[in-house]
């Protein structure tokens, strides 16, 4: 704003920041794009996560009675960071105007999995789908009267949902520009600031140092072949190299430890490593599986993270021993934003599993491959927030500086049907004038012809690409496939059975091994097979339960399910539900442990089946239970 660099380097960038956000309210109306989309290049340990928008409620919400939203590419950091929030006795207090932040009043989160909104207006943390869910079912006028600053936090993750919404958000801040159009607020620590400026045509920019302490790195001579070999031996030389270099921060139990592998399977092996280890150590560790169940299902794993370490003990042959560290073995869902006070030292794989999507041939690809240097250095950076740290890469630095920059936009490597839909549906506009090419990185030709084609066939657009009334309605739903969406419409039409058709549509996002516990990473009871042949039993009386136990199992499963897992799916679920009515949260959850199964993602089905049928209710203006006066209408678009 004007300033020289001495001037600038006197200034608390917090104030400086927050200055230019009072400048540019007071004038209400904005000029250009400079005026309300705002990149903040804030190095890892800057804090920017957890003041930005608090500070942003404090100083200005009196003004503008809006809410702000701010997205975080993990459930895990969207859930903690709130947390973390309202833990600060800065924000606890009232300030001059009395505003305070607290938690679930006006500090709150939102995910596909977890809602626990704030009761008022306030702060919202959420996944970048959510935020994508409400500008596909917003109006302009609905969204920049609830919201007045939009924050997306780790913009370099470029997500399908974060770059659909960077163009959303473009086009609404240009159509809205002389209006009360919403600030953007772009913020990471590794982003292309000059790539995200050019897109947006945006010149305000603020850098912000970091407050990181030292972190020592320990590139290997070579590059390790045997990333769990090397792993235990890293661990194992922790004790040694603490003694030779006692640093103070030792003794407050700063020895935690996280390692980053690239899937469950390599997690469950480098576990298994570990607790063998485990008994010739003097110092006993922890090792502590976190994979995105563990999250989601907040599981006795998830517990033991956040827990006091220094109250920790782990079993080893039948006796309790006490944990001197705990040793977290996860996959990137742990990379950005998880901050522990207690970890000192890092060890990252260099290695990612990713599931593409192939276009020409229609179907994914799973596989392992190398990850980005600023994947690597967002790893890197869990540690040393608090006290200097160590990073061990399994990995040269010749391979370090070999390594591309960012990670391949997710745009190009999956399945964008249902964006394009939404794309198409916000902008009502023929094909040839779609904006697709105006993305911070537009899909390749055989992405959008896999999905303009697939929406045609399913009658969400015509021979023109303009969305039909049946594309509106797919629109709106969330959380299940297109073709899920007009199953049920169909079934609607058809007088099949919705109860069941919104059941099988829910249960075809989810795999048996959401259902049933990991005894590959945790102790678990084993899953009992015994509740399918209670549930055939019940269906059929007949069924002789005596010729098939659990060694039969899949001789059973083979003759009457056909192999099929989702009508084992269907028999677990049908089980659930019917205990559901017998027995209260507590019963149900002590009958689903006792039985090997995730009572959270059991009950989260259900609600996914209540979801769908108020968004019929509510979205789409169709009553589930009267069909008749429906049909012919539905037939029509169908």
């Amino acid at each position: 704003m004007g300033e020289d660099q001495f001037d600038l380097d006197q200034k608390v960038p917090l104030n400086y920041i927050m200055d230019w956000f009072k400048v540019k309210l007071e004038s209400k109306t904005a000029t250009s794009l400079s005026d309300r989309v705002v990149v903040i290049h804030a190095r890892t340990a800057s804090g920017k996560s957890t003041t930005i928008a608090p500070t942003l409620y404090l100083r200005f919400f009196n003004k503008y009675r809006k809410r702000i939203v701010i997205t975080q590419p993990r459930v895990l950091t969207a859930m903690e960071i709130p947390k973390d929030i309202a833990s600060i006795p800065t924000y606890q207090k009232p300030n001059k105007d009395g505003l305070s932040i607290e938690l679930y009043r006006n500090l709150g989160w939102q995910s596909q999995e977890f809602v626990r909104k704030p009761s008022e207006k306030g702060i919202l943390f959420c996944t970048t789908g959510i935020l994508l869910q409400f500008l596909k079912t917003m109006s302009d006028d609905q969204f920049c009267k609830k919201y007045k600053f939009v924050i997306i936090d780790e913009a370099h993750d470029r997500s399908l949902d974060v770059d659909l919404i960077l163009l959303l958000m473009k086009q609404l801040i240009k159509r809205n520009l002389s209006k009360d159009a919403p600030f953007l607020i772009l913020m990471s620590a590794t982003i292309n600031v000059d790539r995200y400026c050019k897109y947006f045509n945006t010149k305000t920019v603020f850098e912000v140092s970091g407050q990181s302490k030292p972190i020592e790195v320990m590139y290997p001579p070579n590059d390790v072949e045997n990333i769990f070999t090397k792993t235990c031996d890293i661990i194992c030389g922790l004790d040694e190299l603490e003694r030779k270099n006692p640093v103070p921060e030792l003794k407050h139990g700063i020895v935690d430890a996280i390692v980053f592998m690239p899937s469950v399977a390599p997690i469950a092996r480098m576990i298994k490593a570990l607790d063998n280890m485990n008994r010739t150590l003097k110092n006993k560790i922890l090792p502590i599986s976190i994979t995105s169940a563990d999250i989601n299902g907040s599981t006795n794993n998830y517990r033991l993270l956040m827990e006091d370490s220094s109250k920790l003990s782990v079993e080893i042959d039948g006796k309790m021993y006490k944990a001197y560290r705990r040793v977290i073995v996860s996959t990137n869902v742990a990379e950005t934003g998880l901050t522990l006070p207690s970890l000192r030292y890092c060890i990252d794989t260099a290695l990612q599993f990713t599931n593409e999507f192939n276009p020409r041939y229609g179907l994914n690809i799973m596989m392992t491959k190398p990850t980005t240097s600023s994947m690597s250095l967002q790893r890197k950076g869990r540690v040393g927030r608090k006290y200097p740290g160590v990073f061990f890469p399994l990995f040269t630095e010749r391979t370090f500086n070999d390594m591309i920059v960012d990670n391949t936009p997710s745009i190009m490597v999956e399945d964008m049907t249902s964006h394009m839909l939404a794309l198409i549906a916000a902008t009502n506009v023929p094909l040839d004038k779609l904006p697709i090419y105006d993305m911070l990185d537009p899909p390749s030709d055989d992405s959008i012809k896999y999905a303009i084609s697939r929406l045609y066939s399913l009658g969400a657009i015509d021979k023109l690409g303009k969305v039909t009334e049946l594309g509106k309605m797919l629109n709106t739903f969330r959380k299940i496939s297109l073709e899920s969406c007009k199953m049920i419409l169909s079934g609607l039409v058809y007088g099949a059975s919705l109860k069941e058709l919104v059941c099988l549509a829910c249960l075809m996002n989810v795999r048996k091994t959401d259902f049933v516990m990991d005894k590959r990473v945790s102790s678990v009871p084993e899953y009992d097979t015994g509740l399918l042949f209670d549930e055939l039993y019940e269906v059929s009386p007949t069924f002789d339960r005596s010729s098939c136990d659990t060694a039969n199992y899949n001789r059973l499963k083979a003759r009457l399910l056909v192999g099929c897992e989702m009508l084992e799916l269907l028999l677990i679920y049908q089980r659930f539900t019917a205990k559901a009515k017998d027995l209260g949260v507590t019963e149900l959850k002590r009958w689903c442990l006792s039985k090997g199964l995730i009572f959270y993602k059991l009950s989260k089905v259900t609600e996914s089946i209540d979801e769908v049928y108020w968004n019929m209710l509510d979205k789409m203006k169709l009553n589930p239970v009267s069909q008749d006066a429906q049909q012919e209408e539905l037939y029509q678009m169908l």
